[in-house]
């Protein structure tokens, strides 16, 4: 059944193309969509848009407890230092914990890229796939 832009659009079926969320055959028939009505292809762009937005707006570090929560439940056990040792205890705290915390932003940093990257790719993917179906429906 052939559905009307508007009724395309008020189905759900971009927002769940979007996120993966469609089955094989559902994902063919919203690209044929995007063939018989290429203004999709802008909403398309703008849910991804949206879903980045929100993604980073709403992105929320793990409480700084909840290591130690990890560790108790897996009952990991700290040795107990010498005395001798917890002086240089307190410098390699330091340093370790501002390395952890460079390494957790970095980490962010990344994962921002790479989402972004793979949105971009995505996107390529697409395009080249409806081109794909344009080459094949001129071939037939």
């Amino acid at each position: 059944m052939q559905l009307s832009i508007d009724q395309i659009r008020q189905s759900g079926l971009l927002e769940q193309y979007v996120i993966g969320d469609l089955t094989q055959e559902d994902s063919l028939l919203v690209e044929q969509y995007l063939l018989t009505y290429p203004t999709l292809k802008t909403d398309i762009n703008e849910i991804e848009a949206a879903l980045y937005r929100y993604a980073t707006q709403y992105a929320m570090l793990p409480d700084s407890s909840l290591l130690d929560k990890i560790k108790k439940e897996l009952q990991f056990s700290k040795p107990v230092p010498s005395p001798t040792d917890q002086d240089s205890n307190k410098g390699n705290k330091t340093l370790g914990s501002t390395l952890g915390l460079l390494l957790l932003i970095a980490a962010i940093g990344t994962s921002l890229y790479l989402l972004r990257k793979n949105l971009s790719l995505n996107q390529e993917v697409h395009e080249q796939n409806i081109e794909l179906e344009k080459c094949k429906t001129l071939n037939e």
